[in-house]
């Protein structure tokens, strides 16, 4: 694989645009496609909707990146749909190449990507690293080869993955099984309102006062739906331009921006965040972090708090109307009970991380061995 050709020769970027998403009933007429996010890169485990409104399309032979944020330099295709504004298209203008060869080939140079990123708050990939990259260029035969190659070496990742995502389908069947549903209260629990057991701490932090090194988590940095911080940066005195808030590892930390994203998180450090993340505090004597993350987690109080958010296009949830969610507040010493199983399978979870983080070692080396 001496030859080799930039990438510029071979593909055409369009970045995609804002579009708004929607919610369709089961009818869905012709005009409603599948709307792409960062997410969706990662898993088909929550499909989106937005109008056919003249967006950027994709299809599964494009190439999909993220071009903004936290992902920035992300790689994903074998998807059909409209992309949002924060990834682009790369479409494939030269038919000697294969979309998933050329998928494995960017994936091998995210850390370069990322390192070549524009923007000191917000990364941006620089469009003019990207076409520049010197693509390897075997036959196209070759090329399939090495992709059904990487493929089964990464089928063994996302095994591991998916033994992972079991686990939080495990905690939420057991919360399920203690509790019953928090909202409907089935079980007869007694009720009492958020602002009864807990506390939403908004303690600022002016930028003059943040301390070198100090851990900074924003909206960006957590993924949705799964409470797992995707990123924490070790921030300096005066490189943040606004006031943030504090939080302890005995907060929880809450998106209060978009709240249908459902970012939850159970922090095992000390830092600073965003101020669209509220860090909340259980009252001891009647809750604990793990119940009262899981009541947040559930449908009952995402639909809640997504129903009674203002603002048409970043729409974000009041602290009062936090405080004014009535729910289920059973016994401290189940919540204990619940608390022990959580910690104990967090335990084994992060154990399959390690054993994924060495997969994840050992698919890189292999792909950067291939196209070194």
């Amino acid at each position: 694989m001496n030859n080799s050709v930039e990438l510029g020769n071979i593909i055409d970027i369009s970045k995609g645009k804002k579009v708004e998403q929607i919610f369709p009933d089961k009818e869905r007429n012709k005009s409603v496609v599948r709307f792409i996010q960062i997410d969706d890169l990662r898993n088909d485990t929550n499909i989106k909707f937005t109008n056919n409104n003249g967006g950027i399309q994709v299809n599964i032979n494009d190439l999909i990146i993220a071009w903004d944020g936290a992902n920035a330099g992300t790689v994903g295709h074998n998807l059909k749909g409209i992309i949002g504004s924060t990834l682009a298209r790369l479409r494939i203008k030269n038919e000697n190449f294969d979309s998933r060869y050329l998928a494995k080939f960017l994936q091998s140079k995210f850390l370069y990507l990322r390192k070549q990123c524009t923007g000191a708050t917000i990364p941006h990939i620089s469009k003019s690293v990207l076409l520049k990259l010197k693509i390897p260029s075997p036959p196209l035969p070759e090329q399939k080869r090495i992709a059904d190659l990487l493929d089964k070496a990464d089928s063994i990742r996302q095994k591991r993955k998916e033994s992972i995502a079991l686990l939080d389908e495990f905690l939420k069947s057991v919360f399920i099984d203690m509790f019953g549903d928090p909202v409907r209260n089935e079980k007869g629990w007694e009720v009492k309102s958020f602002k009864e057991i807990l506390k939403i701490e908004r303690n600022q932090v002016s930028p003059e006062k943040i301390k070198n090194f100090t851990n900074y988590i924003d909206l960006e940095s957590i993924e949705k739906e799964s409470g797992k911080i995707l990123n924490i940066r070790k921030v300096n005195n005066g490189f943040l331009k606004s006031s943030k808030f504090e939080f302890s590892s005995d907060h929880i930390l809450y998106g209060k921006l978009r709240p249908y994203l459902n970012k939850v998180v159970l922090p095992h450090i000390e830092g600073i965040c965003s101020t669209d993340i509220l860090p909340i505090l259980p009252k001891p004597k009647v809750a604990n972090k793990f119940f009262i993350s899981h009541v947040m987690r559930h449908p009952g109080f995402v639909n809640y708090a997504t129903d009674r958010s203002a603002g048409a296009n970043l729409p974000r949830v009041n602290p009062d109307i936090i405080y004014n969610f009535v729910c289920i507040a059973p016994p401290l010493t189940l919540q204990t009970q619940f608390a022990k199983i959580v910690r104990q399978t967090e335990l084994t979870k992060s154990k399959m991380e390690e054993s994924l983080r060495e997969m994840d070692n050992q698919f890189n080396a292999l792909i950067g061995r291939i196209f070194k």
